[in-house]
């Protein structure tokens, strides 16, 4: 942020999404900071920030993820294969688990979302309206909001996706 002018004023912690940090920037170069921005520095510095131990085993689950699905996906290619819902963070997900482009076309979204009849930046993956999913019956759904994994799974199984495998792809894999 500092190369483009921005000064770091304020940040906060939450539990949304599994926990994360939320920080305020300004131009304004003359804010001091609030005192939670040192309170959260000193919190990370004593959890993780000096111990590259904790970044290596982060990589190393991942990449064990990323694996595993792979392996999984391609054992079940010749399947139908959807992804359901579309956050942030499963563009993130969809690039770094860069084989995923090669196993779904479609992930659906509600009816109410604008990301409907668009692409995944980088993909062709379209973003299509999930009650497709009700006549389609996918045999293998993604579930890209896994901090909502078992809502949206419950709901599709009352549906009538009965048969549909569902997968968490994080933070650790998991198969229903």
């Amino acid at each position: 942020m500092k190369k483009y002018g921005f000064h770091l004023n304020d940040a906060y912690t939450s539990e949304r999404y599994g926990g994360n940090i939320q920080a305020h920037f300004s131009l304004n170069k003359n804010l001091k900071p609030s005192k939670n921005v040192q309170l959260i520095l000193d919190e990370e510095k004593k959890k993780y920030q000096n111990d590259l131990s904790v970044y290596k085993t982060f990589k190393n689950n991942i990449s064990k993820n990323k694996n595993q699905l792979y392996e999984f996906l391609n054992k079940n290619k010749n399947k139908n294969i959807v992804g359901k819902s579309f956050p942030a963070r499963a563009s993130i997900l969809i690039h770094h688990y860069d084989y995923l482009k090669d196993f779904i076309n479609i992930v659906g979204e509600q009816n109410t979302s604008k990301k409907i009849n668009h692409y995944i930046a980088g993909t062709n993956i379209k973003i299509v309206d999930s009650k497709l999913f009700k006549k389609d019956k996918p045999d293998l759904m993604i579930i890209f909001a896994w901090h909502m994994f078992e809502k949206i799974r419950d709901k599709w199984m009352k549906i009538g996706l009965n048969k549909t495998k569902y997968i968490k792809p994080l933070p650790k894999l998991k198969i229903f």
